[in-house]
């Protein structure tokens, strides 16, 4: 019953007797007796065998071949595949000879198709699960497999720099070795977050309303610090177990520092420090973006532009205006303390209030003017800035650019009452 067809062939005429189990062998059209099992044999590999597999299955049903290595090994088995009614399924050969019949042999063949298709399916499952592991041995350091019930651990790790993390393969108390080590080990400075992020009960606080947690920070490793990520997961809500896995990311971390500093320097003005018309494209580009989604945040826009620099250039030299303007940019950064400064122009400057300098505009601009007011009697001149603020009106401003106009307008009118100031100064 276990065979699909078995075949009795006599090795002396090639004469043969077929027995069959399943009725789609019945209707390959083979007979139920034949004269010469080889040459049937071989018609039947060509019409029935999958391409790929004829060249094997020919070799083996030679009938010199087939002898030999039946007296050699006593038995052959064959595994290919075979189509029938239009689709591939896999079976497999095996043949013997009775020890009591020399010059016969039994050829049977039976369906294995569903337990290799099941085996392949668990293969190619095992090399999945393989490369998932292969990538996450290469993408962590070290990961721990922790009992959250009897803080019990095991520690799987790729590189021996981390072993004084942990007490080796298997521990007892995670939680509290953790916090032990991270005395020892964690820069200063991310030493207090880290302390507390990783008592248990706050852990798992975290994992709860989260479903993992990602912790950033620097450990000391061969002497110097090392920016690592620690991720921690939990498979089940229910599950027994925690995963927390440590990576380092200190090439990766090292090159973003680098980029980010880049990027500031090339968004900076060289003269005064602050932030440059760049600088402040990408800002409106942002601001306008939300302004489109509806997100009416608060904010507003002082436009200050220097009184007299081309006086000062013309007369002192142009070493003598740049220090000019950076006298005028260190008023502006005084009194904007939390808002970004933008040199915008040779002479003018733009700042963004949002947040609390937002909420304080009119007691900073109140302040601006006391401080030029101040400095104008102290140097006997004119006021050292022009300004003017707007701000954003939701519903009627749909872009920057309308809030920035009206703080320019503004600008122009106080810069005109400057100018009128110092005309009547020097009558």
């Amino acid at each position: 019953s276990r065979y699909e067809v078995i075949y009795y062939v006599n090795t002396l005429t090639n004469e043969y007797t077929l027995y069959s189990a399943s009725e789609q062998y019945e209707k390959l059209g083979t007979t139920q007796r034949g004269t010469d099992f080889f040459e049937a044999s071989a018609k039947d590999i060509e019409k029935y065998i999958h391409p790929e597999d004829k060249e094997r299955v020919l070799a083996v049903m030679v009938k010199e071949h087939m002898l030999e290595k039946l007296q050699k090994e006593g038995s052959i088995s064959l595994q290919y595949r075979q189509l029938l009614d239009g689709r591939q399924q896999y079976v497999n050969l095996y043949i013997f000879q009775p020890k009591n019949k020399i010059d016969r042999i039994v050829v049977g063949v039976y369906n294995t198709d569903k337990q290799v298709r099941h085996d392949q399916i668990m293969e190619e499952q095992k090399r999945t699960f393989s490369d998932i592991s292969t990538a996450l041995a290469q993408r962590y350091e070290i990961i721990y497999h922790v009992n959250i019930i009897t803080d019990e651990y095991s520690e799987y790790t790729a590189n021996d720099s981390y072993r004084g993390i942990a007490e080796g393969e298997r521990g007892k108390d995670f939680f509290n070795r953790t916090q032990n080590q991270i005395k020892v080990q964690i820069h200063p400075d991310d030493l207090p977050m880290l302390s507390i992020a990783l008592q248990k009960e706050n852990l798992l606080s975290s994992l709860s309303m989260f479903g993992k947690t990602i912790l950033n920070y620097r450990l000391i490793l061969d002497g110097r610090p090392q920016y690592v990520s620690l991720y921690v997961v939990r498979p089940k809500e229910d599950s027994e177990h925690i995963i927390v896995a440590l990576a380092n990311v200190d090439e990766t971390k090292r090159m973003e520092l680098a980029y980010l500093d880049a990027l500031d320097k090339a968004n900076r003005d060289v003269l005064t420090g602050v932030k440059n018309k760049r600088a402040y494209v990408q800002l409106e580009i942002e601001l306008d973006e939300q302004i489109r989604a509806g997100e009416n945040r608060e904010f507003a826009i002082v436009v200050c532009d220097v009184n007299g620099l081309k006086q000062v250039n013309d007369t002192q030299g142009h070493k003598a205006g740049d220090e000019f303007i950076q006298r005028a940019s260190s008023v502006i950064c005084d009194i904007f303390k939390h808002s970004p400064v933008f040199r915008i122009g040779g002479d003018e400057f733009a700042v963004v209030l949002r947040g609390q300098d937002y909420l304080n505009r009119a007691k900073l601009m109140q302040h601006l003017h006391i401080v030029l007011t101040g400095q104008k009697k102290s140097k006997n001149e004119t006021l050292l800035l022009a300004s003017g603020i707007s701000e954003f009106q939701a519903g009627k401003d749909i872009r920057v650019q309308d809030v920035f106009e009206r703080a320019d307008a503004l600008m122009y009118q106080d810069k005109k009452k400057c100018k009128a100031q110092l005309i009547d100064t020097k009558k």
